[in-house]
């Protein structure tokens, strides 16, 4: 097979684009008939993690494809075998670190005008072409839709209720419920069903209210087939299913009632979109008539140039039509009916689709033998080239080889050492297989032509979920200053001097990291005067004393409405001078109710998008794959929410738990309950999954360094404070939220509030909606005990046994209460469940330094240091990253889809260069963070934080 000019100079345009790689390595190798073989490489090869590529290509047409469209072009040659891969992981994340580059100026003419001449005369979807493209899409056969769809025939996506094992058809029974209930039919209603498919929404429709349904469909097959159904089901007086374009459909005398369409919307086309609101518009009944669509929709950062982009699922799923945004859905609904159709509601089920697709691609397999078999008796004269091609179509599954897949046990921990597998076959997301690479099924999938990944005996660790962290407050942390490395007052002022005239544009220095033990003498407002003219924060390293500058301190006051002689809030201080002024220090509450809306309120909703943003992916970059906030409220849910719907999360899963705001009436308390169990009616693992509400939070007393936990026995200062909340005024609130179906975090540090933290969990909840006790830092032998017997998760935050930052507790609570201090190995003995977190950004948010500290009690900030903090407490390597993988999704009822590696889990996971022994785990580091089944985050390709 010779190659002839056209492909030739095609080639030539391809290797010249690729010379621009600037990430990872890349080697085409022809092997053509002909006999013609060479190899040439571009990119570097220099990091040796970097991804380095071999692709082989088996026909010169091959290059063609790619310039007349590179994504469809390779997806084409991939079908029909010109093009071979032993990993399209790693190509496709190489060329989309690289996408910016081989698309920049200096391009060819061809990459530039062969698309939008493809654009030009490309078939709108009128009347004529509509039929031609849902034939292409649905006149496959019956057979071959029922071989992978439930027996329902539903070809959409599902609504999942959460629950283990639940049914393809159960979910899909969920969502024709959820169109009907809010359709709201009565007997007398004529319903249109605009793309009825086969028939199973009309039949539920008739079934469940008497009405009439006109169905409407361009698929001959689906038509033949639905009408089979109805007359099993004997409701042809009541159903009629007719091969009509939704343009030429008959209008009763005075309109529809109601019209329902599912997943049809994505084949009207863009140029349509409009109209099709418009005949809409035209064929409800102008008072009380009700339309419900449920379609797919994009992103608005989708294709944000507008540039005509020919794809795989505008080629081969949605021929001739278009995926809108919600934005230009809106926009058609509103100017295609003039104004005469208003949106009621608009519901997210995004999610749900990726376990409908898991389940039509299981059934697909399990059922290829007569799927085939159905292709063949159609296509009788079909080579085998064309038969793989058709059910490469559906294949999307990896192996990984040559590992250490980790398999330890989830309980009894505590004296097993690491097991592992050296396999692990992940399909749609899902992992499938774990085991010895020598098996059946695997010899199996190779053979079907998955991807292979070598792990090159690195280790592979559930994905990290961290059980305790302060979502926005990490994001906007990252661009702090730092005064970590500060030892003294002078150090805190040298260091944000400098940042200050390095950054002369922001308007405002926030600082982190400062601890009470770097200002002994105590601190004002006025030590930091002098320094810049501009707003100045600097947040303690726990987040519960912030200190400003004079400049700073009345810009609070003045967003946050605080006079002069205002009244300490409950649990809280405004620090005062001796003339009684406000001297620029805020502890506790005043923190949490005061400088945390503060820093919301003067950052808008788009930098607070972007706070959560950059979190995500500082998260993703060191193995995480799902987190726990622990102080949500309306200021950060609002941003969250937002850019979930509008971009999605990326590679993170988010449970939250709603922040109680103290307050000495419970009357104010109540309201904030309430909201939290609104919201999580709302936001939950079933609607979901992937941003949800879980329970409330409750700050019960501050900490140990400010002498604000609260303590049995006074500290060496003499004082003696009370718990933030009384147990009197807990026990309502708890009381109230477990009734609710909400879990409970109290925030308990100090043994005096642990033990009524204890004794109000026992009283007003129990283990079914495993309550759990943030942070447990001086708990006394006895509550040890009780929380295993009570089913009370102990959440713990390692870096806070961290001996570099403990220095004062000698001196604050003297050495012998120190000896209690963190006693997670007597959690774990006695049986409590252990959630791993950082609190972040109160600590450094890295998982495996984190281990590092529960597993040796030595320190990570100061490797050198000698000391070590009660290593009878210390936690066993498998304790500890069970507690942070699997512990923390028990944690929040996620262990039943992800937190370990097993058969059925999603595939969530870190490939880790890390020996997991106490000594050695300061040394690991995250390689791969894969969510789902796709990396989010490869080492050799972003800086590690």
């Amino acid at each position: 097979m010779a190659e002839t000019w056209i492909q030739s100079t095609a080639r030539n345009l391809i290797f010249q684009a690729l010379k621009r790689l600037q990430h990872g390595n890349m080697t085409i190798t022809t092997k053509y008939s002909s006999g013609k073989n060479e190899s040439v490489s571009f990119g570097s090869s220099s990091s040796a993690s970097s991804p380095d590529i071999v692709v082989i290509i088996k026909n010169p047409q091959v290059f063609v494809r790619l310039c007349q469209a590179f994504d469809l072009g390779f997806s084409e040659s991939y079908l029909v075998q010109d093009i071979e891969c032993d990993n399209l992981i790693d190509l496709f994340s190489l060329y989309v670190k690289n996408e910016d580059y081989l698309g920049s100026s200096g391009g060819n003419l061809l990459y530039t005008l062969l698309p939008r001449a493809a654009h030009y005369f490309t078939p709108v979807n009128d009347t004529t072409n509509a039929l031609k493209n849902a034939s292409f899409h649905y006149d496959t056969s019956n057979n071959h839709f029922a071989g992978f769809l439930s027996p329902d025939m539903n070809y959409s996506s599902a609504i999942w209720s959460g629950e283990p094992g639940e049914s393809l058809e159960s979910a899909q029974r969920r969502k024709i419920q959820n169109i009907l209930d809010k359709a709201d039919i009565s007997s007398t209603d004529h319903v249109l069903d605009i793309g009825c498919g086969w028939g199973n929404l009309a039949i539920t429709a008739v079934q469940q209210t008497g009405c009439r349904v006109t169905g409407i469909t361009l698929s001959g097959e689906q038509k033949a087939l639905a009408e089979e159904r109805i007359k099993a089901a004997g409701l042809q007086d009541k159903i009629t299913i007719l091969l009509c374009d939704y343009r030429k459909a008959p209008v009763p005398e005075g309109g529809y009632d109601r019209i329902t369409s599912i997943e049809m919307l994505e084949h009207v086309g863009d140029k349509f979109m409009n109209k099709y609101f418009q005949h809409i518009s035209a064929y409800l009944k102008p008072q009380g008539g009700r339309m419900i669509v449920q379609g797919i929709t994009k992103i608005n950062s989708y294709n944000a140039s507008g540039l005509p982009v020919d794809n795989y699922i505008d080629r081969y799923i949605f021929p001739g039509g278009y995926l809108p945004t919600i934005n230009q859905l809106l926009a058609s609904i509103h100017d295609g009916s003039r104004g005469a159709l208003e949106v009621e509601t608009v519901q997210s089920i995004g999610p749900h689709y990726i376990r409908t697709l898991q389940c039509w691609r299981e059934n697909f397999d399990a059922n290829w033998d007569s799927i085939r078999q159905d292709f063949v008796s159609k296509n009788p004269d079909a080579a085998d080239m064309a038969i793989e091609a058709y059910r490469r179509q559906w294949v999307d599954f990896t192996v990984l080889v040559n590992g250490k897949v980790y398999q330890s046990p989830l309980t009894d921990a505590a004296d097993a050492g690491p097991t592992f597998v050296e396999c692990m076959i992940i399909r749609d997301g899902i992992i499938q297989y774990v085991g010895p690479e020598a098996n059946a099924e695997v010899e199996a999938a190779k053979a079907a032509g998955a991807t292979i990944k070598d792990l090159g005996n690195q280790t592979v660790l559930p994905g990290f979920i961290d059980g305790h962290l302060h979502l926005l407050l990490l994001g906007q942390s990252l661009t702090k200053v730092g005064l970590e490395a500060c030892n003294t007052l002078e150090d805190i002022r040298t260091e944000i001097k400098r940042y200050a005239e390095t950054h002369p544009d922001v308007p405002r220095i926030f600082c982190r990291g400062w601890m009470h033990s770097m200002t002994p003498d105590g601190v004002d407002s006025t030590l930091l005067d002098d320094l810049d003219p501009r707003p100045i924060f600097v947040d303690t390293k726990d987040l519960h004393s912030t200190w400003c500058n004079t400049v700073g301190l009345k810009e609070v006051c003045r967003v946050m409405d605080i006079a002069d002689d205002a009244p300490d809030p409950t649990g809280g201080t405004f620090q005062r001078g001796k003339d009684g002024k406000l001297n620029g220090v805020f502890n506790e509450s005043a923190v949490f109710e005061y400088i945390w809306p503060f820093t919301a309120r003067v950052a808008s909703i788009k930098e607070r998008k972007e706070s959560i943003k950059a979190a995500i992916k500082a998260f993703n970059s060191v193995g995480y794959t799902g987190m726990v906030d622990m102080a949500m409220d309306e200021t950060i849910w609002e941003p969250l929410v937002a850019l979930r719907d509008e971009e999605g999360l990326g590679g993170m899963r988010i449970a939250a738990y709603w922040l109680m705001k103290p307050s000495d009436s419970l009357e104010n308390v109540i309201p904030q309950v309430d909201r939290a169990i609104e919201l999580a009616g709302q936001y939950n693992s079933r609607s979901t999954p992937d941003c949800r509400i879980v329970g409330i939070k409750v700050i019960c007393d501050g900490i140990i360094d400010a002498c604000t936990a609260s303590l049995t026995e006074p500290y060496s200062t003499g004082t003696t404070p009370d718990p933030i909340w009384s147990e009197e005024f807990l026990n309502p609130i708890v009381s109230k939220a477990h009734a609710a179906g909400l879990q409970v975090a109290l925030h308990a540090i100090g043994d005096r509030t642990i033990r009524m933290a204890i004794d109000v969990l026992e009283k007003n909840t129990d283990r079914s909606r495993r309550p759990r006790i943030e942070h447990i830092e001086l708990s006394n032998a006895e509550d040890a005990v009780r929380l295993g017997k009570l089913g009370i998760t102990a959440s713990i935050q390692p870096v806070h046994s961290d001996p570099a930052i403990l220095r004062a507790w000698p001196r604050l609570i003297g050495d012998h209460r120190c000896k209690r201090a963190f006693a997670y190995r007597e959690f774990a003995d006695g049986g409590a469940p252990l959630a791993l977190g950082s609190d972040a950004p109160t600590a450094p948010h890295l998982p495996i330094p984190n281990m590092y500290v529960a597993t040796t009690r030595r320190s990570y900030r100061e490797p050198d240091l000698e000391t070590v903090v009660n290593p009878e407490f210390a936690l066993t390597v498998c304790q500890a990253v069970v507690a942070a993988t699997h512990g923390s999704a028990y944690s929040i009822f996620a262990d039943e889809w992800t937190g370990s590696l097993r058969k059925g889990l999603k595939a969530d996971f870190v490939v880790c260069d890390v020996e997991l022994s106490p000594e050695s785990l300061i040394n690991g580091v995250v390689k791969e963070t894969w969510f789902e089944g796709v990396q989010v985050y490869k080492a050799s390709e972003q800086a590690s934080l």
